[in-house]
């Protein structure tokens, strides 16, 4: 082997090393600002799942009985699709003070509000919401979108304390009452929530063994030891889910 080779040999050994040491890092931190994963088709009911995620945060449990949807613990930059075909009704940067905006990661303490999100209704009065998108979403009031179709980006806008995508479902409107549990629906729907069992959890959530195949509960934030995801903690209660006008 030739010097040149040699140092050449050193150099592609080197530049590996270095990307299989960074990655990890790059997905724990959630700093991709591009989108990344693919939304899936719709299934035999016409439904999908919003993200590919394990839960990290359940629909109104004992400790948390205000939280009107599940958290997916989808990393930062991870594409939001549309969980069924419907007509986007409202597209919003929901924060206050309104002064912090939506441009910016969000706060558990300093900020309430869902931050960038969408509401979309469906056909059978039912409607869904997607919420902390890291930009502005991809879609627009009055515009029709098919189940799968992308609408925006996971980031941590709003009441959020890292990145992630509050989902919720409602049956008649949007208001906080009309709540349903998103798990129970999309299993329903043939378009169950989570990630399958033989599918290991991102960093920062474990899968409970007693659980069901899908069910995973939350440890804390990638990046964020001990911190649990908390986004949307009072959920669309009127003190929380003050609409802001844009």
């Amino acid at each position: 082997m030739t010097g040149k080779t040699a140092i050449l040999a050193t150099t592609v050994a080197l530049t590996a090393l270095l990307l299989c040491l960074t990655a990890p890092v790059l997905l724990l931190t959630g700093t991709s600002a591009t989108a990344t994963g693919q939304c899936s088709p719709a299934g035999p009911t016409g439904w999908t799942q919003p993200v590919h995620a394990p839960i990290w945060s359940g629909y109104r449990t004992p400790t948390r009985p205000r939280h009107n949807g599940v958290d997916l613990g989808a990393p930062r930059g991870t594409t939001i699709c549309a969980a069924a075909a419907g007509t986007v009704i409202r597209v919003r940067c929901n924060v206050i003070p309104a002064s912090w905006g939506c441009n910016q990661d969000g706060s558990p303490a300093q900020v309430t509000g869902c931050g960038y999100y969408v509401d979309i209704a469906h056909p059978g009065d039912i409607y869904t919401r997607y919420c902390h998108m890291l930009q502005p979403p991809t879609v627009t009031v009055g515009q029709t979108v098919t189940a799968g179709q992308p609408i925006g980006i996971v980031g941590s806008s709003g009441h959020s304390s890292g990145p992630h995508l509050h989902y919720e479902v409602h049956k008649g409107s949007t208001a906080w009452d009309t709540g349903i549990d998103p798990v129970v629906f999309m299993r329903t729907a043939a378009a169950p929530l989570g990630l399958p069992a033989s599918t290991e959890p991102v960093a920062g959530s474990v899968r409970n063994p007693a659980a069901p195949a899908r069910q995973v509960i939350t440890t804390s934030l990638p990046g964020r030891p001990g911190r649990p995801s908390r986004c949307c903690v009072r959920s669309m209660a009127p003190a929380h889910h003050l609409e802001v006008s844009r």
